[in-house]
């Protein structure tokens, strides 16, 4: 079976079984991710298998789960991802890294400005970025392509590595607009994604574009440690009762129990 039939199968019971197990809560309870629980029983870090940092859920220099690897979700993309990073912005922060871990073969990442000169196959790459000529994955033949570039860094930094001539003369594209679930405070707007949601969100919508507007869930588990993450983070503050100060209404406390006054405490 191809990547591109096994992409469109929809999800066995297994699978939805899983998913109905699985603790993501809010935003990601309707999606198809593998079940956190053996997530939840990683304690401290643990020596990298490859290369002894100490790391904890993932090695972000080799790019692997830490532990045991079978059991943490594998994925195959129905197009190469190529992930283009600033090389003075530390990996350990980026979520595109996700994408590395869960979906090893079909990933490969590169640090600016040593890329390949994508130029001399602009015909079957596409960028992802919101440029003036962006086009919507809707309006373009996407069986065509075999590449999508996402460029992991921030907005400033992103403006500079546009400028490498290895990447003139692609067609970019755009994905729909969203709401970011993502913990860290920015200064642009709840609409600019993590850069693991725009990743996720690229391959849902071109899903859909192949399947005749039909998703199934195949790209969901790109979301499996970001949605972790999520929950922990929700979790802790829920627990703790506290406010989550960088961002405004980002964990949705309980309201306080109101004292039922009874006439015996009158008294």
């Amino acid at each position: 079976m191809s990547k591109e039939e096994a992409q469109e199968v929809p999800p066995t019971a297994t699978e939805k079984d899983t998913a109905k197990d699985n603790d993501n809560a809010g935003p990601f309870d309707s999606f198809q991710i593998s079940s956190h629980e053996y997530l939840k029983t990683l304690g401290d870090r643990a020596k990298c298998e490859n290369c002894n940092a100490t790391r904890k859920y993932f090695c972000y220099t080799c790019f692997r789960p830490v532990g045991d690897i079978d059991r943490v979700p594998q994925m195959r993309l129905p197009i190469q991802l190529n992930i283009i990073h600033h090389p003075k912005e530390p990996k350990s922060k980026k979520t595109s890294i996700h994408a590395k871990v869960l979906a090893p073969l079909d990933v490969v990442m590169f640090d600016d400005p040593d890329i390949p000169d994508y130029r001399q196959e602009k015909d079957e790459v596409l960028l992802l970025f919101p440029s003036p000529d962006a086009k919507n994955i809707s309006e373009i033949d996407v069986t065509k392509y075999k590449k999508i570039i996402v460029i992991d860094s921030t907005w400033s930094q992103t403006k500079g590595i546009l400028r490498n001539e290895r990447l003139q003369g692609l067609q970019c594209v755009r994905i729909q607009t969203y709401e970011t679930k993502f913990w860290r405070y920015q200064d642009h707007g709840r609409e600019f994604l993590a850069t693991i949601e725009a990743i996720y969100y690229f391959y849902r919508e071109y899903q859909q574009r192949i399947n005749g507007g039909v998703y199934r869930g195949e790209m969901d588990n790109l979301l499996y440690y970001f949605s972790f993450f999520y929950n922990l983070i929700q979790g802790v503050y829920k627990k703790n009762n506290k406010e989550f100060n960088r961002i405004e209404g980002y964990v949705k406390l309980e309201p306080p129990t109101k004292a039922i006054k009874t006439d015996e405490a009158e008294k």
